[in-house]
Order: C-alpha cells, then sequence, then structure tokens
C-alpha cells in the first residue's frame, strides 16, 4: 500500500479506501464489513448516506463519478479505490455510455493522477453473459473467459475491464476487476442463477479484503461468487489471492426451488434473461411498464444514475421512503435489503429514485420511492400469501371491498389533483375514472356477497350409472400480481379493475406502480391497505412495488399465481414469456395492443356522413388518443368524401394537449412521422409537437388515408396516441382483403344506415366477430362500461387469454374449479354442504 497520512509513529501505516455507489447495494453491505483498525473508509454517492456510527471511521462525500473535479478531490491522499458506482441494469446507450464507461474512465483516470496504487472494480457477469455454463467444465467458467456481453449493460462491465486492462498496462497500477454474480443478504428468485450466482455479503467482504491486500496483484479477472454447490465459475483465480469464501446458496434451496427445477433445467447461458431483454431500454416498452425519459433512460438523467455514479441526480434529494414501507407494503426494510433490484447485482448502487414526472413539462415533481429491490418484492409476496386465509372470509372481504371505495371517494380531492399532476388527463375525465373505481369495488362486494362466481354445481349419488356425489366450486388461486397502467391512474391500476376482482375473488394483490404516476399509486395503496386494516383484514393483502426488476421478480416469484397486465404488446409479451417459462407456469391475463378497426358501409358514408366524421373525431381524440380502445384504422368508402371532410375539420379544431410521459410523445411523433412517409399515404391532417403556455410538450392529432390496394403492414400496427388512419376502399373485395390482414383486437366497430339490418350488414358482423371480444354497432368503441355483459379482451395481441378484464365476470381469471368427491357433509366449505347454510345460488342435478 502507498504510504499515507499516519504519522511516523512504527504503527502499520494509515490506510484509506475510497468506495463509489456507497449507498448501494454493495456499498451498503461492505460498509460495516470492510472497517478494520487504521482503516478510514471514504464513501461517495451522490445519495443521503447514514451518519457515522460511533468509532465508525467514515468520511462521506456526496459526488458523481462521472464529474472529473469531483473524483479528482475523492482520490487524494487515497490507498485504494473501490468502485461499485454505476448503473446496475440495462438502460439508454447514451446514459449506459455516460455512467458506466465515462464514469469508469473518470475513476481510473482521477486514481492515476493522485497516484492512487490499486483500483478494484465492480464488473459483472453479464460481461459474459452469452457464455454457456457448462464451458468451463468442472472447474467452472475461467474468470479470464473474454467478453461475450449480453446487453449494453454487459458491455459496458467488458469496457470497464478493458480500461482497467489499460491503466495497469500504460501506468503500473493494480487493477482487480470482479465479475460480480449477485451481492444480496439472500439469493435472488431467479431460478438456477438465483443459486449459482449468489455472493453473500460476507464472502464479498472477504474477496474486496484479498484484492485489498494481495501483494502485487497486476492486472486481475475474478469471479465474485461465493462457494456455491451449483455455481458454474471458477473460484481459483480469487483464491490465488488468498479469498477463502465460506458461504453456500444452497442452504436456501427449499425455499427458492423446492422442487429441484433450479438443477433439472439450468439456464442456456450466464446472462440469464439479459439474454433475451430488450437492448437499450430500462424496461419492456410501452404502455404499461416502461418509464419515462427524465425517470429512468435518457443520457446523464439523475434517475437512471444509481446514486452515487451519475452527473446531474440532484444532491439535495432527500432518502426517499423504501417501497414496502408499511403504508404500501410488508415491514420496512433496512438500507442493505432496500437497496438494488437488478438480477445481475454487479457493481449494484443505491436503487434507482422513483421520480413523480409533470408530463405537460417533462420536469420532475417529487421523488416518490426508490425501485424495489428483490427482498422487497419476496417479503411483499410471502406477505400477501401469509394475508390469503384471512380473505377467505367472504363477509369480512365485501366489507373491504366498499371500505375501499368509500376510502377513496373521501379522499377524491387528494386524488384527482395528484393523479391529473402526473397524467394531464384532467379533472372531470380522473374525477370518472375515481368514480368508475369505486363502483367497480362496490359491484364486486356485491358480487361476493351473492356467491354465485362459485359456480357451485352438486350432483347427488346415482346408484344407476354408479355415479358418486361430487360437489363443485371455483377456490381462488393465490396472490395476484398486478401491473398498473399508464392510461388509467385509476381504474386500471392500484383500486383498479384487476385489483378489484382479484380481491373479490379471495387472492392477495401485489401491484407493480406504473412509473407514470407513482405518487398516486402510493396514495391509492395507503387507502386500501387501511380500508383492508378497518374491516379486519390484515394490510398486506395489497401490497406496491415500484421498478422493471420488481416487476420481473414479481412474476418469477414461486409464490405469485396469476399476472394481470394492462400495457403494450411487446412489454406485455415479454411478461407472458417469462411467466410461462417459470418451473410452474401460471395464468397471465394481458391486455396488450389494439388497432379497434371501424367499418362504414358505403351507405352510411352517403347518408350519414358529417355526423360520422365528427364522431370519429371526438372518438380518436378523446383522452389525446390514449384509450385501449381507440379507433386506429377506419375503413371509409373510397367514392364517399363527407366523412374526411367533417372529420378533418373537427379533428383541426381538438385542443393540443400533453400525452402521458415524454417518451410517449416522443415515440407518437415518430411513429407518426413514420407512417405519414409510407407510399401512398396521404396527409389529411399532419400529427405534430404543438406547445402551449400551459403544456410545453403538448401535441396536436393526425389523420392519415392510404388506398386499400397501398395498405402497409406497419399502419395495421397501434399508434398510441392522438393519430387515426383512414382505409379507402373500392368495392366489398377491398373491404374483405383489409379486414383479412387484421390481427386481433378488443373491439370492432361497424356503421349502417338507417335501413341496413339485412343479411349484407349480418354478414359483415359475422366477418367481424372473429377480429374482437367486442362489437360495436352505430356508436364509437371508447368508453368500456362495468358491467355484468361486458367483455373487454379479445383474439391476441388484444390480450392473452379468452376472458374480459372489465366487469363482474373478471373474477373468474383469478379462481380455480375444484370438485370434492364422497366427502362427509361435516368436511365440505359450507358452501358445499347439503343444508347450504349460507344460501348460496347452486345448481343441483335432478
Amino acid at each position: 500500500m502507498a504510504e499515507s497520512t499516519a504519522p511516523a509513529t512504527g504503527r502499520a501505516p494509515h490506510q484509506r479506501v475510497l468506495i463509489t455507489g456507497a449507498a448501494g447495494t454493495v456499498g451498503t453491505l461492505m460498509r460495516p464489513r470492510l472497517r478494520r483498525p487504521g482503516r478510514t473508509l471514504r464513501l461517495l454517492d451522490l445519495a443521503a448516506q447514514p451518519a457515522a456510527g460511533d468509532g465508525e471511521d467514515v468520511e462521506l462525500l456526496t459526488a458523481s463519478v462521472t464529474d472529473p473535479e469531483a473524483m479528482a478531490a475523492a482520490c487524494r491522499d487515497v490507498d485504494a479505490v473501490l468502485h461499485l458506482g454505476g448503473l446496475s441494469r440495462e438502460n439508454t446507450w447514451e446514459a449506459t455510455l455516460d455512467v458506466n464507461i465515462h464514469g469508469t474512465r473518470t475513476v481510473l483516470e482521477a486514481a492515476r493522477a493522485a497516484g492512487v496504487p490499486r483500483v478494484i472494480l465492480a464488473s459483472s457477469n453479464h460481461a459474459v453473459g452469452f457464455r454457456d455454463p457448462a464451458e468451463g467444465g468442472p472447474g467452472g467458467l475461467p474468470a479470464d473467459s473474454s467478453p461475450r456481453p449480453d446487453t449494453y449493460y454487459g458491455v459496458s462491465k467488458a469496457a470497464m475491464e478493458a480500461l482497467g486492462s489499460l491503466y495497469h498496462s500504460r501506468f503500473g497500477m493494480d487493477v482487480l476487476a470482479v465479475r460480480i454474480g449477485s451481492c444480496f443478504e439472500t439469493p435472488l428468485a431467479l431460478g438456477p442463477r438465483g443459486l449459482a450466482t449468489w455472493l453473500s455479503p460476507d464472502d464479498g467482504a472477504r474477496l474486496f479484503e484479498a484484492c485489498l491486500t494481495a501483494p502485487s496483484p497486476g492486472y486481475r479477472l475474478l469471479w465474485g461468487v461465493s462457494a456455491n454447490t451449483r455455481r458454474y465459475y471458477s473460484l481459483a483465480e480469487a483464491e490465488s489471492l488468498g479469498y477463502t469464501p465460506r458461504d453456500d446458496a444452497e442452504r436456501f434451496a427449499p425455499q427458492l426451488d423446492p422442487d429441484g427445477a433450479a438443477s433439472a433445467d439450468p439456464d442456456r447461458y450466464v446472462g440469464g434473461g439479459f439474454c433475451t431483454m430488450a437492448l437499450g431500454e430500462a424496461e419492456p416498452s410501452a404502455g404499461g411498464v416502461r418509464p419515462a425519459p427524465g425517470r429512468e433512460e435518457g443520457a446523464g438523467s439523475g434517475s437512471v444514475e444509481a446514486a452515487g455514479s451519475g452527473s446531474v441526480a440532484p444532491a439535495e434529494t432527500g432518502p426517499a421512503k423504501a417501497a414496502g414501507s408499511d403504508s404500501v407494503g410488508p415491514a420496512e426494510t433496512g438500507p442493505a435489503e432496500a437497496a438494488g433490484t437488478g438480477p445481475s447485482g454487479a457493481g449494484d448502487t443505491a436503487p434507482a429514485p422513483v421520480w413523480s414526472v409533470d408530463p405537460r413539462t417533462g420536469t420532475r415533481r417529487e421523488q416518490v420511492a426508490v425501485e424495489s429491490g428483490a427482498a422487497e418484492v419476496d417479503r411483499a409476496v410471502r406477505a400477501a400469501a401469509g394475508a390469503a386465509e384471512a380473505l377467505r372470509d367472504r363477509a369480512r372481504r365485501a366489507a373491504f371491498l366498499r371500505l375501499a371505495a368509500s376510502a377513496l371517494e373521501g379522499a377524491e380531492d387528494e386524488i384527482v389533483p395528484l393523479a391529473d399532476a402526473e397524467s394531464a388527463l384532467g379533472a372531470p375525465r380522473l374525477s370518472g375514472e375515481l368514480a368508475r373505481s369505486a363502483y367497480q369495488l362496490r359491484s364486486f362486494a356485491e358480487v361476493v356477497e351473492t356467491g354465485g362466481y362459485l359456480g357451485l354445481r352438486i350432483d347427488h349419488a346415482d346408484t344407476g350409472p354408479a355415479r358418486p356425489d361430487l360437489r363443485r366450486m371455483k377456490v381462488p388461486l393465490g396472490v395476484v400480481a398486478v401491473f398498473g397502467a399508464a392510461n388509467f391512474p385509476l381504474a386500471f391500476s392500484v383500486p383498479g379493475g384487476d385489483t378489484a376482482s382479484a380481491l373479490a375473488a379471495g387472492c392477495p394483490v401485489v401491484v407493480k406502480a406504473h412509473p407514470d404516476h407513482p405518487a398516486t399509486s402510493e396514495l391509492c395503496a395507503r387507502l386500501l391497505r387501511g380500508a383492508a386494516r378497518e374491516s379486519g383484514l390484515p394490510a398486506d393483502v395489497l401490497s406496491l412495488v415500484h421498478g422493471f426488476e420488481a416487476g420481473t421478480a414479481l412474476v418469477r416469484h414461486p409464490l405469485t399465481a396469476a399476472v394481470g397486465f394492462t400495457g403494450s404488446v411487446r412489454g406485455g409479451r415479454a411478461l407472458h414469456d417469462l411467466a410461462a417459462a417459470r418451473p410452474r407456469p401460471i395464468p397471465f391475463h394481458g391486455e396488450l395492443g389494439s388497432l379497434n378497426p371501424v367499418v362504414l358501409t358505403a351507405r352510411a358514408a352517403a347518408t350519414r356522413g358529417a355526423e360520422l366524421g365528427a364522431g370519429l373525431a371526438a372518438s380518436f381524440t378523446l383522452g389525446t388518443g390514449q384509450f385501449c380502445v381507440k379507433p386506429g384504422l377506419v375503413l371509409v368508402p373510397a367514392q364517399e368524401a363527407s366523412v374526411e371532410r367533417e372529420l378533418v375539420k373537427a379533428a383541426a379544431e381538438a385542443p393540443a394537449r400533453p400525452l402521458l410521459d415524454p417518451r410517449m410523445r416522443e415515440a407518437f411523433l415518430a411513429g407518426a412521422a413514420e407512417r405519414a412517409a409510407l407510399p401512398g399515404v396521404e396527409v389529411l391532417l399532419a400529427a405534430g409537437a404543438e406547445p402551449t403556455p400551459e403544456a410545453p410538450l403538448a401535441v396536436r392529432p393526425g389523420v392519415l388515408a392510404v388506398p386499400a390496394a397501398r395498405l402497409h403492414p406497419r399502419l395495421t400496427e397501434e399508434c398510441f396516441g392522438p393519430l387515426t388512419v383512414l382505409v379507402r376502399y373500392a368495392d366489398e373485395d377491398e373491404l374483405g382483403a383489409v379486414l383479412g390482414q387484421l390481427d386481433g383486437n378488443l373491439t370492432a366497430t361497424v356503421h349502417l344506415a338507417a335501413g341496413e339490418r339485412g343479411p349484407g350488414a349480418e354478414a359483415l358482423l359475422r366477418r367481424l366477430e372473429p377480429l374482437a371480444g367486442r362489437l360495436v354497432v352505430d356508436g364509437w368503441p371508447t368508453g368500456v362500461a362495468v358491467a355484468p355483459a361486458m367483455q373487454h379482451g379479445g383474439p391476441y395481441p388484444a390480450s392473452t387469454s379468452n376472458t374480459t378484464s372489465v366487469g363482474t365476470a373478471a373474477i373468474d381469471r383469478w379462481l380455480r374449479p375444484v370438485t370434492y368427491q364422497n366427502t362427509p357433509d361435516a368436511l365440505l366449505p359450507p358452501e358445499l354442504r347439503e343444508t347450504n347454510p349460507l344460501g348460496v345460488p347452486r345448481e343441483l342435478s335432478a
């Protein structure tokens, strides 16, 4: 070690170690474990850090690893650097380049200039994510295996290693790059990877201590894992430095892999799910799950920068309430457990902050929480599972749903302004959405009380055909994961239909909050948890988590029994496939994308042209075109122009409004421009940006037209926002050809003339029936009534199951049938007993 500031007293020289990203997962875990007499820990992070404890020799710095001046100051009088700061998950290329690659170079250059002799770099297994676990043979994959990155994140870690090698070769610095698997208090619930890649905190400290004290190590690549029975990484390189691991993830196997599925079905690549996730996206795309720019993506964005790595995150931001605190989830977590969510764990720093953002301006309103770690998700799901037994009480369950409705209504003056601040949907719309959410809860309370949803059927024993006594009922599946939707911060989010129907079925719920309205989600979750307590139920019948990795961990969790999702095709399909790939696949009820085609017959256009044009304009611009049932493709007779004239006139008068978040705005503008440039497309009204004093990010609607014979496949894909496409058809053959190109939809609409009620109209409806779950005649699809007969779902990609997410029938998604055969009456559930003591409706055999 280099000489430092210790006086010449004959004692061992004093050592000062700089730790970047010190407030994050690994940094928080290492802070108490790397304490030594004669050692000062200089802890650098953007996030607030706990003050020094009794006898703790620490120096606290608030700075960014991308700030050369700050890093130069941080490296003065330092004997070694442990560089943990950086993005710990996939993100945009620009953000990854800035924070992980530029940040590492800044750290190394500052260390070189200050004469720091040794730097330890937190690399990741994702630098070699596309390597086969079996490549290494019995000894495990060598630590110096050449890079095969699985993501931009993995590329950044390979670049980190290359920079470390360069600074060793050029300047003689000792540089050790540690390819960390996943460093958390307990292994992550990631199937085989969780039990193979774990680096226990104690072993992590042992490994870093070896890196700090080994004499003249030069440049080294090491695996950062414990002595796991199922590890596929070599320990030889780290052991040669003096590392002696003592922990094994196998002791957690009874909880994480009770059936041995992890051993029987290993991942093909060491990178696991990182090998298939979308490049450059902090989350799967669009409406349901991906965060907005300025919050979790974008170069230099303070929120993508895990604390201690960014360049512009406001240092004055105080620590946020950890997601999963008692207001919205199970018991509060300590900093070591609340931090970090990524399955890599490599270089994890503080969990990304969750910001509430104003969609009108794109500016941050407040930090609401931090992203939930895997440990928090595990606690939330286990707490929910523990509350399931209490939910079996139907009377108490119904009371809870009614109390929840009243709680929402009682807080309307708080909920509506907050939801508007996060969505820009306007107070009138949100007041209606709040009323709808309360009505849904009360409707399901009635369903629970009457008991018809149980589907009770009794076949008494019959000696004739030798039939036993059979009694069938439906029972709850278990914990349901609900993904909040961007475009409905109430009715399809925390207090929405998925939550209400699952709770009514007797299933506890863990909601993954949508990043577009985290503060609204927190408030609603707090109200629902309070209603649960008031009804005598555990608050953990509903919990809330934040962040992309929290969502994937929620789907993967072995106690999650089903998933409800509203969002994009790409994001929903990724989660659907994740649910199907589990050792025990679970139902995934997803509402994904829908074009919602509309057919105007020639006679309807000729007799109702002005009315139809105005009605279409009102429908596709409603909510700034962000309804899942927005009419996005309209088949119009080529010979009738009145519809187009009135449509363009009315749409041009629609006020410019912001979209739900800046990312959706950019996607809308790019999608509209791309479609407008396709061959044969005519721009009747150009969509574009139209700033207003109140909403600098506002957009104006657009209308495109194209001959049926030149319909491009891109035009049959949903463009989220206020854009509609008119397809001009010349005859019935062209109409049929266009319908034949369409995928499944939530709705299909037909407008007829007053006298069109004959075989032709009937045949058209039959033609539309395979395309959609709801057929609308002489109306518009926007607006979905909460009613027993409603069907909100359709053929893929509109949804992933033949069910509905709206109306009382939505409860069926969270139930499964069970038959009791020849069971003594005293042992039967009350609903199946012969005397029917609860008076529930039942179907009896003759």
